[in-house]
């Protein structure tokens, strides 16, 4: 009683141990509760700017088709009998980020952002690939385009749409970056979310190579 008329007269109000380890409990319930809704909206915010990258490049394919009689880029190395791969400068440098240094590959300027150190192959990191059944095809011929996917979050170049080059235990293929799923471009320009189930379910229709 003589320590509250001290407290009351001092005008300080002092905390029990008991009243500051119910403070701290009330605090790590909603930390814990506060946490994960603050780590989805980060990772949300990563898949947005990862389909902004496929968004840019969606634009340099059809401002280089404008440029090169309506062909989409060649996607096979100089090596093998090809041109090159799409993300060669040659390519879509000039469309993407003007004064990049001729030899860089354009996707090193667009990373996608939930991308890991983890994720090379063969001591490369790649970012996104281009699907092989439009390299070097016209625009004009790309039946349905708005349902022909034609890149995604990968970790290589190029990919076939089958369900081998979709199985993301293989070193170097798709990888499902965002909490579980991926961003795909499609002919028309625009960008969808997929999740693993979705996209293996739909692989007739999302590659059907005719083209």
């Amino acid at each position: 009683m003589l320590n509250n008329r001290n407290a009351s007269i001092s005008g300080k109000v002092y905390f029990t141990l008991l009243e500051l380890l119910i403070v701290i409990s009330v605090i790590a319930i909603l930390a814990s509760m506060l946490l994960p809704a603050l780590k989805h909206v980060r990772e949300k915010a990563k898949e947005i700017k990862c389909a902004n990258n496929e968004k840019q490049f969606g634009l340099a394919f059809n401002l280089y088709a404008d440029d090169y009689a309506d062909y989409y880029p060649d996607n096979y190395p100089i090596s093998s009998g090809g041109t090159g791969y799409w993300q060669d400068f040659k390519f879509l440098g000039t469309y993407l980020k003007p004064g990049l240094v001729s030899g860089s590959n354009v996707d090193y300027y667009f990373p996608c952002p939930s991308a890991t150190p983890a994720e090379t192959y063969y001591s490369q990191h790649w970012f996104y690939a281009l699907e092989m059944g439009v390299k070097l095809k016209k625009r004009l011929v790309v039946q349905r385009p708005s349902y022909r996917g034609i890149l995604l979050d990968y970790q290589c170049r190029s990919f076939y749409g089958d369900m081998n080059y979709l199985d993301e235990t293989v070193a170097g293929r798709v990888v499902y970056r965002h909490s579980g799923g991926l961003n795909m471009l499609f002919a028309d320009g625009h960008i969808n979310y997929y999740k693993k189930n979705d996209l293996l379910t739909n692989i007739a229709t999302l590659f059907n190579n005719n083209p």
